[in-house]
């Protein structure tokens, strides 16, 4: 069998899906390790690994999720690793673009996170993950140019928010960054800004947590 036949042919069993599913609900750290110790290499003893890219994708994720992997600098390679060989298999590959982008801006690269949330928006189809990948992309232009410089990109990251389903508007980054940039605006600013959050805020049903940041 050729390297593409086995590509092909590998289906990721429904046991480790379910168990992956899992993992990701634990809150237990030493648990939460464990799992993802075990599942790892029971995903890349399946015939075919090397070649799939949603096979190394998944790694790449349970490596991201590992409790450790801002400690230990094995794990962050582990998982960037990962994902940037599931991109090399499949460029298309939407999931892993913004899971790189995620493991860039975790460690302050905001240059290259930017680069790949963009990427990831042109491959993703959940409306959860698009407006994630959204989301992410305003906090590295915040981070890399100043809040003043990015009111129009929280405009823009809000309307599309208000398109959204409820269920799919959790910006948590967002609301991080904003909390300790918003001291460099002017009144006026301030006020264009309070418009936004206050939208924000029904858009995602947050009563006032992002418009009591100002």
């Amino acid at each position: 069998m050729d390297n593409q036949s086995e590509s092909k042919s590998l289906k990721v069993p429904e046991k480790i899906l379910r168990k992956i599913d899992e993992v990701v609900e634990l809150r237990d750290e030493r648990t939460l390790s464990d799992s993802i110790e075990e599942l790892v290499p029971a995903i890349e003893a399946l015939q075919g690994f090397e070649y799939n890219s949603f096979a190394n994708y998944l790694v790449g994720y349970l490596w991201y999720l590992h409790p450790r992997r801002g400690k230990l600098c094995q794990i962050e390679s582990a998982s960037e690793s990962a994902l940037e060989k599931a991109i090399a298999l499949d460029p298309s590959n939407g999931h892993a673009w913004l899971y790189l982008g995620h493991n860039a801006y975790d460690s302050g690269r905001y240059l290259v996170a930017l680069k790949r949330f963009r990427q990831s928006l042109s491959q993703l189809h959940s409306r959860y993950l698009l407006t994630r990948a959204r989301e992410m992309v305003v906090c590295c232009r915040i981070r890399l140019y100043g809040l003043t410089e990015c009111l129009d990109d929280i405009d823009r990251f809000v309307w599309h928010a208000s398109e959204a389903e409820v269920q799919d508007v959790w910006p948590q980054n967002l609301h991080n960054v904003l909390k300790v940039r918003v001291g460099d605006l002017t009144e006026f600013d301030k006020a264009r800004l309070g418009k936004s959050l206050r939208r924000l805020d029904a858009a995602g049903e947050f009563g006032s947590w992002f418009s009591e940041l100002l």
